[in-house]
Parts: C-alpha cells; sequence; structure tokens
C-alpha cells in the first residue's frame, strides 16, 4: 500500500465485510433511508428495500 494509505492506529471494526454490515443495519433499521440517488426521478432505498435488490442480484449472478 502507498504510505498514505496505511493506518497508524488500530480501528476496531466489528463487521468482516461490507455485506455483513448491510445485514446488520437491515436488522436495526430496516424502514431507514440510507440511499438517495438524484436525478429526473429521485429514487431512495431503505436497507430492507436495497437488500432485497442485492439478493436478487446475488441469486442471477451465481447463475451465471
Amino acid at each position: 500500500l502507498p504510505r498514505h494509505q496505511i493506518l497508524q492506529s488500530d480501528i476496531d471494526i466489528p463487521y468482516k465485510n461490507v455485506e455483513d454490515l448491510f445485514i446488520e443495519r437491515e436488522k436495526q433499521n430496516p424502514g431507514k433511508i440510507f440511499l438517495i440517488c438524484p436525478g429526473k426521478r429521485e429514487d431512495s432505498f431503505s436497507f430492507e428495500i436495497f437488500m432485497g435488490k442485492y439478493r436478487l442480484v446475488a441469486k442471477y449472478l451465481l447463475r451465471l
């Protein structure tokens, strides 16, 4: 890693990966909006809706 990317102190991150983080957030706050996509039509996604779409895409990709 380049020098500027090396952490100088320990960080306690209780998740192994981003998926684990999203699963935990979905359990804690399923209806909370966490992703907003501005544009002609502003879309917003709660943790529950996002994880549902994530699971559909994951199943599709596993079948390829």
